[in-house]
C-alpha cells in the first residue's frame, strides 16, 4: 500500500492512467488511492500554468453535485481528461484558423508574371 502510493505519487498523468487502467483490468480498482493524485495532477497541469490568475483560479472547484454516473472517487481523473480534451479541441480550432488565415494571405499576395505584348506592339518597341 505505502510503496504503491510512493510510486504513484511520482507518476505523470499518462503513466498514472496506464497503471490505473491495467490494474482495473486485473480486477483491482485503484481509484480510491489515485483520486487525490489526479487532483494534484489536475492542479499542476491546469492551475499552476495560468499565471494571469495567480495560478490558483481553479483550486477550489470541488463540485457541489457529482455528474450522473460519476463516482466521487474517479471525478478528478474524469475532470482532467475532460479539460485535456477541451484544450486539444481548442488547439485544433486554433490551427485550423491559422491555416485559413495563411491561405487567405497567400491568395492576396502579389504575383508577378511576364507581360506578353501583342504582335503589333512588339515590332514598334523592338522586341
Amino acid at each position: 500500500g505505502k510503496l504503491l502510493c510512493r510510486v504513484l505519487r511520482n507518476c505523470k498523468a499518462d503513466v498514472l492512467r496506464e497503471i490505473e487502467d491495467y490494474t482495473l483490468e486485473g480486477g483491482r480498482d485503484l481509484s480510491n488511492v489515485t483520486n487525490e493524485l489526479w487532483h494534484k495532477v489536475y492542479l499542476e497541469r491546469f492551475c499552476k500554468a495560468d499565471h494571469r490568475y495567480g495560478g490558483a483560479q481553479e483550486v477550489n472547484i470541488r463540485p457541489t453535485k457529482w455528474p450522473v454516473g460519476c463516482r466521487s472517487d474517479v471525478y478528478w481523473r474524469d475532470l482532467y481528461e475532460r479539460k485535456e480534451d477541451e484544450l486539444n479541441a481548442a488547439e485544433e480550432r486554433l490551427k485550423q484558423r491559422y491555416n485559413e488565415q495563411h491561405a487567405k494571405r497567400e491568395s492576396r499576395q502579389i504575383q508577378t508574371c511576364d507581360v506578353i505584348l501583342p504582335a503589333n506592339q512588339r515590332s514598334r518597341n523592338g522586341q
